[in-house]
């Protein structure tokens, strides 16, 4: 697994470090996905959106404190967004899980991950 940037890890709970974290293996994953490693890709895949899922129900737990935390963040608008996409990720994931093969559920999730991702990659830009 990668670290995130230590610009975008700086002054954050460690809470966020594990989402941060988990969301850049959930997009370094879908990499080895895309280059044709099927058997290891999906397995880390699916390994990732378990722990990322896990990850967003620590800091479900916590969210007053990372809240509070982020107060005073430089990119605290960012973190917003970024939040709400890996709670929308969360739900997705609880739907998905729920529903089996349902392909509306499994189309929101992977809708849910890109938008998270994405989030992701713009709090890396907007640290840098």
């Amino acid at each position: 697994m990668t670290m995130a940037p230590h610009s975008l890890l700086s002054n954050v709970p460690p809470r966020m470090q594990v989402i941060l974290e988990a969301v850049q293996e959930l997009r370094e994953a879908k990499d080895v996905l895309r280059r044709g490693n099927i058997i290891k890709g999906v397995q880390r895949y699916e390994n990732a959106k378990r722990a990322l899922y896990q990850a967003m129900g620590m800091l479900t737990e916590g969210n007053i404190i990372v809240t509070n935390a982020l107060s005073d963040h430089p990119l605290r608008e960012q973190f917003d967004a970024f939040l709400q996409a890996g709670s929308d990720f969360g739900g997705a994931y609880d739907a998905y899980k729920i529903s089996g093969t349902d392909s509306r559920a499994a189309l929101g999730l992977v809708k849910a991950e890109k938008k998270l991702i994405s989030e992701l990659d713009h709090l890396e830009r907007c640290s840098n």
